[in-house]
């Protein structure tokens, strides 16, 4: 389930890289560890009941924020995950209508 998730977010990375240019170091693909990591996030989200809390606010520098979100991936790269996670194939849902 898990590499699914991964191929099919990378469809969906490889089509905004293109928006972003090569330059930017938040757009490249991801791997099992990092959507692995990634949904962990979206679970302590839920544990500390950050529901209300703005994201940012949750990558924090200044004492306010959990330590644990810088650690594990930058602000921009959650965001972009955020945006681009896909549990389906785009190339095949005519086929699934």
């Amino acid at each position: 389930m898990i590499e699914k998730i991964t191929d099919y977010t990378n469809i969906k990375i490889t089509e905004l890289s293109i928006l972003y240019g090569n330059t930017s170091t938040f757009t490249g693909h991801t791997d099992i560890i990092e959507i692995k990591a990634f949904i962990g996030l979206l679970y302590l989200c839920g544990i500390f009941k950050s529901g209300i809390e703005d994201v940012e606010g949750l990558f924090a520098t200044d004492d306010t924020g959990r330590d644990i979100f810088r650690a594990t991936m930058s602000l921009k790269r959650f965001l972009f995950l955020l945006s681009t996670i896909r549990f389906d194939n785009i190339y095949d849902r005519d086929d699934r209508k």
